[in-house]
């Protein structure tokens, strides 16, 4: 199965390389039992033997008051 760009799969044998971790050590694991978790990286192993996750990418930027990146919404004008 293609997974969408950015979202990779894993297993015991094949865990995210430490590249893939943020700037605070995460990453986003999916599991059905859990859906999307955000959890330390040296916990990936962890999260596929005990809640057979199967798939991670890299966490979202961090909003920020730059309004560039802002997701505050508008005051100004119409909805």
């Amino acid at each position: 199965m293609k997974t969408p760009e950015d979202i990779f799969s894993m297993d015991l044998k094949h865990l995210p390389p430490a590249s893939a971790a943020d700037d605070k050590g995460k990453i986003m694991v999916y599991g059905r039992q859990l859906g999307w978790r955000t959890v330390d990286i040296r916990e990936a192993d962890h999260f596929c033997k005990f809640f057979e996750c199967t798939h991670f990418t890299y966490t979202p930027p961090i909003p920020t008051n730059d309004k560039k990146t802002s997701l505050e919404r508008s005051t100004t004008g119409a909805l």
